[in-house]
């Protein structure tokens, strides 16, 4: 069977702003806090940089490279990723009181695996007050029968359920294995599902399973629409990843030469500038020095010929489904992997990436009359671009 309805991605799509709107400046609009997630990802985030996120308020999830035992002790202060065979060792054969207040992302790929809703109500049976994150699924339908999993004191089964297979920059499996379903509409339609939802049941309004965008994020716009189509929640991995504050291996490349490991301690880097132009580099006080004898530079900041030597600083980056990623949580490769490995530039600090998706977010808010973040969520109207239109933008 084909379905012939056409299905959107966010490139595909533009918010249409209100008739008219009562706010005369952005800064009337609040945003509380961020609902933005970091993927779970060992090139994102580690244990060194966790602060980082939190101080930025991005809620970021620790990734399954780091030791269990570990992670498991930080399940009630900060967001943990598990393998369902973890899931199914830790919250459900041997539950601990503690983990009522624990937070878990089962982080597989396939999220319409009936197993995992099994666990996760025998888990909500232990422990009622564990929040819990599966994905990822691509179908609205799946959406439509978890929003209705309920535990016996009246708490969703499920928490939060990230939507999009296939879209990521790091991922691969929908080039190779044809599984995918456009991320807007998905979007879209689990949101048509959510206000059905609510609308005929009577719940508190944040007792339902929230909806995480993951995948396909490469631009603040990206973040508004997929708000404004009805995402509670965005996941996002590779643009965290260009971040200096990353957890991502970083290397810059001398002109001709080989890469050249760089320090990366995230603690001491400095922006350095020049002729008021910023070098997207980032270097510790010790191997800017170690750059001055080596290149015979008499001052911290090289001069325009010597930054065209040293390069930019750049990162790598990949999925915890590449080969590199399975090789980081089981310390080795995979035969078939569904993710890439990719090299990226380091282009901001998370502070600055943060600032700006907040203004950018209030001006959308503000062009739909919206002074809450709340009130954009999910209640906004997008026209689909023509064919034309969608070339030029990408141009």
């Amino acid at each position: 069977m084909i379905d012939t309805k056409i299905g959107y991605s966010y490139n595909d799509l533009t918010i249409v702003p209100a008739k008219f709107t009562d706010i005369e400046s952005r800064s009337e609009c609040k945003i509380n806090k961020l609902p933005i997630f970091t993927a779970p990802m060992s090139s994102v985030v580690s244990l060194d940089n966790l602060e980082h996120f939190y101080l930025n308020g991005i809620t970021p999830i620790i990734p399954r490279n780091v030791p269990i035992e570990t992670r498991l002790d930080r399940a009630t202060d900060s967001w943990i990723a598990v393998s369902l065979s973890e899931f199914e060792k830790y919250f459900v054969n041997n539950p601990k009181e503690d983990y009522n207040d624990a937070k878990v992302c089962i982080d597989i790929a396939n999220g319409h695996m009936k197993k995992i809703y099994t666990l996760c109500n025998l888990a909500k049976t232990y422990t009622p007050f564990i929040t819990i994150m599966v994905g990822n699924i691509a179908n609205s339908e799946t959406y439509a029968e978890i929003i209705k999993m309920y535990s016996f004191c009246n708490k969703p089964i499920i928490d939060y359920v990230r939507c999009s297979i296939g879209s990521g920059a790091g991922c691969i499996t929908s080039s190779n294995t044809g599984i995918h379903y456009p991320i807007a509409s998905l979007i879209d339609e689990c949101n048509e599902i959510k206000k059905l939802h609510l609308g005929h049941l009577f719940v508190n309004g944040s007792d339902y399973t929230k909806i995480i965008a993951d995948g396909g994020i490469r631009n603040y716009d990206d973040i508004v629409k997929a708000f404004a189509l009805g995402a509670d929640w965005v996941m996002i991995g590779s643009l965290f990843a260009q971040c200096v504050e990353s957890a991502g291996a970083k290397f810059y490349k001398l002109s001709g030469r080989k890469k050249e490991p760089a320090p990366c301690c995230i603690n001491h880097f400095e922006k350095l500038t020049f002729d008021g132009v910023d070098w997207r580099g980032y270097y510790s006080e010790s191997y800017k020095e170690e750059l001055r004898n080596r290149l015979n530079l008499s001052e911290d900041i090289p001069s325009y010929n010597e930054r065209k030597l040293l390069g930019p600083i750049n990162v790598v980056f990949y999925g915890m489904a590449s080969s590199k990623g399975q090789e980081d949580i089981s310390g080795g490769k995979c035969k078939t992997s569904e993710g890439i490995t990719k090299v990226l530039p380091v282009k901001y600090t998370l502070k600055g990436w943060t600032d700006n998706l907040r203004d950018y977010l209030k001006s959308a808010m503000s062009y739909c009359n919206c002074k809450d973040l709340n009130d954009f969520i999910g209640k906004q109207t997008l026209k689909v671009n023509s064919v034309s239109e969608i070339r030029s933008v990408n141009e």
